[in-house]
């Protein structure tokens, strides 16, 4: 089975799953295909209710300030004191039948 290989940067928004219909409005405007992951968080005995936001482009996107415009209004709307990016390199591989 032959694969089609790309590189790609992962950018994940790690958010309390709060107010979650204006979290998807807003990934709406800033025009970002992405994935919502609903989690718990566990943090110093706490447990709330946790989202991740996963955003995939090509290298030469240069997505990450469109990203970070989203988490700091995600913030904003939430007010919340800390919400957290990731970046990393990741290969896609795409199954070719």
């Amino acid at each position: 089975m032959e694969t089609e290989t790309k590189v790609y940067t992962r950018y994940s928004i790690l958010t309390e799953d709060i107010n979650r219909i204006g979290i998807v409005h807003l990934c709406r405007e800033h025009k970002l295909d992405c994935t919502l992951y609903e989690g718990v968080r566990l943090f110093g005995g706490s447990i709330k209710p946790s989202l991740t936001i996963v955003h995939l482009a090509p290298l030469e996107a240069n997505a990450k300030e469109e990203v970070k415009a989203l988490a700091r209004d995600i913030k904003a709307i939430n007010r919340q004191k800390e919400v957290w990016i990731t970046e990393e390199t990741v290969t896609l591989k795409k199954l070719l039948d």
